[in-house]
């Protein structure tokens, strides 16, 4: 995590609640789209918004 407005446990517990759902958006990007690929997700609250830039996150095997 690069910048949060969260205090750290709480920013580390939604980094790793995002990496569950950057996966599923990869996969639905894909299979949309094989020549295409998720470079950004964008997901906005009354309260928060949260700004993902999953390249940086590696993939799993």
């Amino acid at each position: 995590m690069i910048r949060s407005t969260f205090e750290a446990a709480r920013g580390q517990h939604y980094a790793t609640l995002m990496s569950d759902l950057i996966r599923v958006a990869r996969d639905a990007v894909a299979k949309a789209d094989d020549q295409d690929e998720l470079t950004f997700l964008r997901i906005r609250t009354k309260k928060n918004e949260i700004m993902i830039c999953p390249v940086l996150i590696p993939e799993s095997s």
